[in-house]
C-alpha cells in the first residue's frame, strides 16, 4: 500500500506529518516506529528525486516536550521515535533526532543543521514550533526593548501552507 504524507512549505521549511487529523490523546496509541520510518523514508526521496537536495539532512522531532529529557516527561522517543530514526540511518539516509521541536525548527530557520525537511508527529506540533521561533528572533533583537513586535508576530500566521 501507498502512503501520502502531508506536507507544509513555506517560509524557508518543509515540514510534514507522521500522523494528521488524529486526537491528540490517541496519538502515542497510532504512533509507530514503521509509520516514521516511512515518513522519513518518503521525504528523504522527495527531497533528492523533486527537488534536487544531493544529500538530505532530515530532524525528526521528539512527541514529548523537551523530547522527553531522558524519560521524565514521557518514553515514546526511547520507546519507538529513536528506533525509527537508527531505521532510517541504516537505510543511508541522514536523520537527526529525537529534537525537541522549538529547537529544531529555530535551527532549520537559521540554516544550522537541517538541509531538508524536518517530521513532527502531530499536526499542530509544527504550526506550534514555527511561531514560537519567530517569537524567539524578535525577543533576541528587541531584548532590551517593548516586545511588541513580538506579540504581532506571534499573532501572525507562521508558515504558507501548501502541499
Amino acid at each position: 500500500a501507498q502512503r501520502a504524507v502531508m506536507t507544509m512549505v513555506g517560509g524557508g521549511l518543509r515540514v510534514a506529518l507522521v500522523t494528521t487529523h488524529v486526537a491528540l490523546a490517541n496519538i502515542p496509541s497510532v504512533l509507530t516506529a514503521k509509520d516514521i520510518t516511512a515518513t522519513v523514508t518518503i521525504m528523504h526521496r522527495a527531497m533528492r528525486d523533486w527537488l534536487g537536495i544531493d544529500s538530505p539532512r532530515i530532524a525528526v522531532c521528539g512527541l514529548n516536550p523537551h523530547s522527553g529529557e531522558a524519560k521524565m516527561f514521557g518514553t515514546e522517543e526511547a520507546e519507538f521515535i529513536a528506533p525509527a530514526i537508527g531505521d532510517a540511518r541504516s537505510q543511508g539516509i541522514d536523520c537527526a533526532g529525537p529534537v525537541p521541536a522549538d529547537v529544531v525548527f529555530h535551527q532549520a530557520l537559521k540554516g544550522l543543521k537541517i538541509k531538508a525537511a524536518i517530521i513532527v508527529h502531530r499536526r499542530y506540533q509544527g504550526h506550534h514550533a514555527a511561531v514560537k521561533h519567530r517569537q524567539f528572533s524578535t525577543l533576541q533583537k528587541n531584548a532590551h526593548g517593548t516586545s511588541e513586535v513580538a506579540i504581532k508576530q506571534a499573532r501572525s500566521p507562521p508558515l504558507q501552507s501548501g502541499v
